[in-house]
C-alpha cells in the first residue's frame, strides 16, 4: 500500500491548485459570488425566507465544490469520467451528507473520533462524483484506501483549517462592500482542500488505469 506524508499532501495540492487556477475561476467564481450575493439577502430577510436563502447560498458554494473537483479530477487525470452532471451531484450531496452526519456524532463524543472519521472518509465525496458510488459505498471504499494513512490525512486537514481559521475570523470585522470580496476569496481559496482531495486519490486509490495527466489548464 502506498503511504503519504503531510507535506506530500499539502505541497502536491499546492501545485495541482496553481496549475488549474484559471480554469478554476472561470468554473466556480460565478457560482461562489452567487452564493455570496444570496447570503446577503438571506440576512436581510425574514426568517422563512431567510431559510431558503440561506440553503440556496449552500447549494450554490456546494456546487462550486463539486465542479472543482471535477476540474482537478481532469487537470491531473486523462480518461477521468468525474464530471458534473445531476446524477452526479446528487451522490456528490449524499456521500457528502453522511459524512457530515457522521464525523459530527464522532465530534459529539471527542473531537478526535471526528477528526478520524473525517480523514477515514476523506475520499468518499470523490468516490461518489467519479465512480457514481453510492454514499455507504464510497464510505466504505474511502476507509479501506486511506488505511494506513489516516494520520499523514488528519495533520493535513488540521494544517489547512488552522491556515484558514484566523482570516475567516477577521473577514467577520470587515466592512460591505470589503467584507464581501473577502469572504468570495476566501471561499475561493477553500476549494484548495478539494485539491487535496484528488492528491490523496491519486497515491492511494488501487485502480490504475486512470493515467496522471501533464496538461495545464
Amino acid at each position: 500500500m502506498s503511504s503519504l506524508t503531510t507535506k506530500q499532501i499539502l505541497a502536491s495540492a499546492l501545485s495541482l491548485y496553481k496549475r488549474a487556477l484559471p480554469s478554476l475561476a472561470k468554473t466556480t467564481l460565478p457560482l461562489l459570488a452567487l452564493g455570496e450575493v444570496i447570503n446577503l439577502f438571506a440576512d436581510s430577510s425574514s426568517e422563512p425566507t431567510s431559510f431558503f436563502a440561506t440553503a440556496a447560498s449552500g447549494l450554490a458554494g456546494l456546487l462550486a465544490s463539486a465542479r472543482a473537483l471535477s476540474l482537478f479530477f481532469r487537470t491531473e487525470f486523462s480518461g477521468t469520467s468525474a464530471t458534473v452532471t445531476p446524477a452526479s451531484f446528487l451522490l456528490f450531496l449524499l456521500a457528502g451528507a453522511y459524512v457530515s452526519v457522521a464525523v459530527g456524532l464522532g465530534m459529539l463524543l471527542l473531537v478526535l473520533p471526528g477528526l478520524v472519521i473525517l480523514s477515514a472518509t476523506f475520499l468518499a465525496p470523490a468516490l461518489a462524483l467519479a465512480y457514481r458510488q453510492g454514499p455507504i459505498s464510497a464510505v466504505a471504499s474511502s476507509s479501506e484506501y486511506t488505511k494506513g494513512n489516516v494520520l499523514p490525512i488528519c495533520l493535513a486537514i488540521l494544517v489547512f483549517c488552522t491556515a484558514t481559521a484566523v482570516p475567516s475570523l477577521l473577514v467577520d470585522l470587515l466592512p460591505q462592500p470589503v467584507f464581501f470580496v473577502a469572504n468570495l476569496a476566501l471561499a475561493f481559496a477553500g476549494l484548495y482542500l478539494n485539491a487535496m482531495v484528488v492528491v490523496v486519490f491519486e497515491r492511494l486509490h488501487p485502480n490504475t488505469v486512470v493515467e496522471r495527466n501533464e496538461y495545464t489548464p
